[in-house]
């Protein structure tokens, strides 16, 4: 069943095929799209393991996104399909019928936990020279992959460039469906994000499973799946590292085009970085500032010398 319903200007779309969403402008789909990562472990891990992660709205930084107050419960079909699962209908009709009201707020705070564990979603940028975005993802100490989307195997619905508005008020279940409101749910962001430039990925779960939700952590150990999805080494196009990756101390110049590296702090991870970018034979760049507020990239070739040791060529 098609379902196609204008919101903001935007058209969301659901049908057999999966979701699509047209703006009210034409915006390209770019092919390209760029992920930042902070200096920690996790991100370590997801690059050097070749995985992105399928976030739970729960556990999306602005508590606001994919916020479950966007969704009005106002069709008790849609109240009823929900609750199927977990009550009988018998008891369904005797709450209906003493607390209508109640049951639909219910469902309304529970929908999303649910809901997502069919689907995650995938944030990314088209502007990788925002100090904004370098500022507060990673503090600029951390580096920015170049995904090359085509390259990802699993299966997915976008990229969605972000619907950004001044002003959100609740979608109604009953005019707009159930897919197409978690579709819209996952896509309408307050203005005041629309420096991001983001676009996002609604990732589906494999084929027969549902995904871990955080605030249902019992599911954990019913087999679920962990939203690590595995993507091969063509899928990176380039990696940038921030403009503080290296501390002052572990850098001196060997001569105008190279700089040797000697590695002091958090020097486990950098390694491991640094040996995989080198090893991969994969395009880098390293930030640097450019007069008082911009991020130029310059193209480098590491080299390993030894343990903690590199050299950096420019390009």
């Amino acid at each position: 069943m098609r379902r196609e319903r204008e919101i903001y200007g935007w058209k969301y779309i659901y049908d057999k095929d999966g979701f699509e969403i047209i703006p009210n402008e034409t915006i390209e789909k770019p092919r390209v799209l760029y992920k930042l990562y902070g200096l920690n472990q996790y991100s370590f891990d997801s690059l050097i393991n070749q995985y992105i992660y399928a976030t739970h709205p729960s556990q999306l930084n602005d508590i606001f996104d994919c916020n479950e107050e966007l969704l009005s419960f106002d069709d008790m079909e849609a109240v009823k399909a929900f609750l199927k699962n977990a009550i009988s209908q018998e008891e369904i009709d005797k709450i209906i019928e003493s607390e209508p009201d109640n049951l639909k707020k219910f469902v309304q705070r529970n929908f999303r936990e649910l809901a997502y564990r069919k689907w995650g979603v995938f944030s990314l940028t088209s502007e990788p020279n925002n100090i904004l975005m370098w500022s507060y993802y990673s503090n600029h100490s951390g580096f920015c992959i170049e995904f090359d989307l085509h390259h990802f195997p699993f299966k997915f619905y976008g990229p969605f460039p972000i619907n950004y508005q001044s002003r959100l008020e609740a979608l109604s279940i009953n005019k707009v469906g159930v897919h197409v409101g978690v579709l819209a749910q996952s896509n309408l962001k307050d203005k005041i994000w629309e420096h991001e430039n983001e676009w996002r990925l609604m990732v589906a779960a494999p084929e027969g499973k549902d995904m871990f939700s955080p605030n249902f952590k019992i599911l954990k150990d019913l087999g679920v799946h962990n939203r690590k999805f595995s993507y091969p080494i063509e899928a990176i196009k380039s990696i940038a590292l921030g403009n503080r990756f290296f501390i002052p101390d572990e850098i001196s110049e060997i001569n105008s085009t190279s700089l040797k590296i000697n590695l002091m702090d958090n020097f486990e991870q950098k390694s491991i970085m640094l040996d995989f970018l080198a090893t991969n034979n994969i395009t880098t760049h390293i930030a640097l500032r450019q007069g008082f507020t911009e991020i130029k990239y310059r193209a480098a070739k590491i080299e390993r010398i030894k343990y903690k040791k590199y050299k950096i060529n420019a390009c």
